[in-house]
């Protein structure tokens, strides 16, 4: 199903519909017969997707509803971060000859198969969070989405926007990895908005968001990379190449993120809005 209201369908319908479809998407990604590292990518862009909804559907919600809510699916992906990670470390290495790095490249595998076991086996997520995903779906009786018109999704797109605008000039000021990283979220919550948005948004609009998203992406496993080398093996004279090609890389990411994050937000959030009308 694509991920998008329809038209003419009332905002608060909508909504709900969409994020049923992800809660129960999510379920069937957790029961299936995937691999696992499509199963924690899928499961963790599902609860992304229903967070950007529930954004959209905060004014109708009301602050303590959404509090709840937001929190209560930014938890089912936590576990699965780590995993995530630990996995992304591998496939970047891999990418960069992996023979050449064979210490490190086993240390990385060591640390992966140690946090599968934890993650999967001990605390066995996957049918955790597919426990949580069936009490969400009960979570939705409580909601009382009411407003069936443009507004509440408009005062939820504005407040995306406006703390999309504020980490982007805060990171162009400052641009350390935490102010990058925050500066990633909200980009991808704002793309995630105007995707389901499809029959009123501009789509250079929705196209640079994505962008952005992918390349601060791109970054943040740099960063985590090159954080690790850091502390590990800085002191040998090939993981110092490594560093320095990893830092190249990411001076190149983020001038093409910063490149077009200009254009994204030279509006106000109000004016933003205003393109919607």
């Amino acid at each position: 199903m694509t991920f998008h209201l329809k038209q003419h369908e009332a905002a608060n319908k909508g909504l709900a519909r969409l994020i049923l479809h992800e809660v129960i998407d999510a379920e069937k990604t957790l029961t299936s017969n995937d691999n696992e590292y499509d199963i924690v990518h899928d499961v963790r862009t599902h609860c992304k997707k229903i967070r950007a909804l529930l954004r959209l559907a905060r004014k109708d919600m009301g602050k303590k509803s959404y509090h709840r809510e937001n929190v209560f699916f930014r938890d089912q992906a936590r576990p699965l971060t780590e995993l995530r990670d630990a996995a992304v470390r591998l496939k970047t290495l891999d990418t960069l000859e992996k023979n050449v790095f064979s210490n490190l490249y086993a240390t990385f595998l060591a640390d992966h198969k140690a946090l599968r076991e934890r993650v999967l086996r001990q605390n066995d997520a996957f049918h955790s969070i597919a426990n949580a995903m069936q009490q969400a779906k009960r979570h939705m009786d409580d909601w009382n989405l009411e407003q069936k018109n443009w507004k509440p999704l408009q005062q939820g797109l504005r407040h995306t926007y406006r703390k999309g605008h504020r980490a982007f000039t805060i990171a162009r000021q400052h641009p350390t990895d935490r102010h990058l990283h925050e500066w990633r979220k909200q980009s991808k919550y704002l793309w995630y908005e105007l995707r389901v948005l499809k029959s009123v948004r501009p789509k250079h609009i929705c196209a640079w968001s994505r962008k952005i998203g992918k390349w601060l992406g791109e970054d943040h496993d740099l960063a985590e990379l090159h954080h690790i080398l850091v502390r590990l093996h800085s002191h040998e004279s090939n993981i110092k190449m490594l560093i320095r090609q990893i830092d190249r890389q990411r001076h190149h990411l983020q001038e093409r993120a910063f490149h077009i994050g200009k254009r994204l937000y030279a509006d106000s959030p109000r004016d933003f809005i205003g393109r919607f009308k």
